[in-house]
């Protein structure tokens, strides 16, 4: 797997949002940040350390969805 691919219900996330990617054990930390018109979005995970990582959904500062991710 070369990139995470996910969607957001929109009529649920209205407006600007964020992806926090995170791992802990690694310290690895990625802020990605979609338009309100942003329905897909992909993530690329070349070159990414192995490891389980936390995927959060952030609309106006708040936590909406957390998902896992697990890189072999």
């Amino acid at each position: 797997i070369n990139t995470f691919t996910s969607s957001i219900n929109k009529t649920k996330y209205l407006g600007k949002y964020d992806i926090e990617l995170f791992n802990d054990l690694t310290g690895f930390y990625k802020k990605l940040s979609f338009a309100e018109n942003t329905i897909n979005f992909q993530i690329p995970l070349t070159n990414m350390p192995k490891g389980l990582y936390i995927i959060r959904l952030i609309v106006d500062n708040q936590i909406i969805q957390v998902n896992n991710l697990l890189i072999k």
